[in-house]
């Protein structure tokens, strides 16, 4: 990690190492997701083994460079345990309605208060939509629509009330400059990039969001303290 870089096979050298590293980390210390029954009741032995049977061969798949061509192996393995994943997936699914259809039908047939308590507790209650344009909720359709069209009148009007720009040129001005001036850089010039930049743009970067090809996300990077960011 200390050696010097001279190219850009030592860049990627040390990316990889990060990379690696960070993942590593990520798999030791930080908990993983455990399954909740109650979110998917009608999932059974027979659907884990064919989910994990098409995580493998979507690893290997990827592994090999995600070619999409039928005539690569890999490729066709994949895509023919997801099918195989997807059939038994709706077979146990539409299984598990049959069951609770069947419930409701003994049950209504035998205790007509019975039924509708399992009716009120699988009723789903309906979600109301809130909608807030300058600090006022509106609730209604109505509301709605008429919040939208003030909202684009005022954006696509001509604002004669701006106010004066000039405190954000100074401030924005010198910026422009510094990246027109590293944009004119040679290859051969070097840029020195503090730590203090890397966590001003993390602070900028939002939580929650999908990792890329490296599967690191930007939690990683933030919690991860200065040992990453220097």
């Amino acid at each position: 990690m200390t050696k010097a870089i001279s190219c850009e096979s030592d860049i990627d050298v040390l990316y990889s190492t990060f990379v690696k590293t960070v993942q590593l980390a990520t798999s030791i210390c930080l908990p993983k997701p455990c399954f909740k029954g109650h979110i998917k009741p009608y999932w059974l032995t027979q659907l884990t083994t064919n989910h994990k049977s098409m995580t493998r061969a979507r690893n290997k798949w990827v592994s090999n460079g995600r070619e999409r061509d039928n005539k690569c192996a890999s490729y066709s393995q994949y895509k023919s345990a997801k099918r195989d994943f997807r059939c038994v997936h709706r077979e146990t699914v539409y299984d598990h309605h049959k069951s609770i259809e069947n419930e409701l039908n003994e049950t209504a047939e035998c205790d007509n208060n019975a039924f509708w308590r399992i009716i009120n507790q699988r009723k789903r209650k309906p979600k109301k939509k809130t909608t807030v344009f300058d600090d006022v909720s509106c609730r209604t359709s109505e509301d709605i629509n008429n919040g939208w069209k003030i909202y684009f009148q005022r954006l696509y009007s001509e604002n004669t009330n701006e106010p004066n720009n000039d405190s954000f040129l100074q401030n924005i001005a010198p910026l422009v400059e510094k990246l027109k001036s590293i944009s004119k850089m040679t290859d051969k010039s070097k840029m020195i990039i503090l730590s203090q930049d890397v966590q001003n743009a993390l602070k900028t970067c939002q939580n929650n969001k999908s990792y890329g090809y490296d599967s690191v996300y930007y939690k990683h990077m933030k919690h991860g303290g200065n040992i990453l960011i220097v």
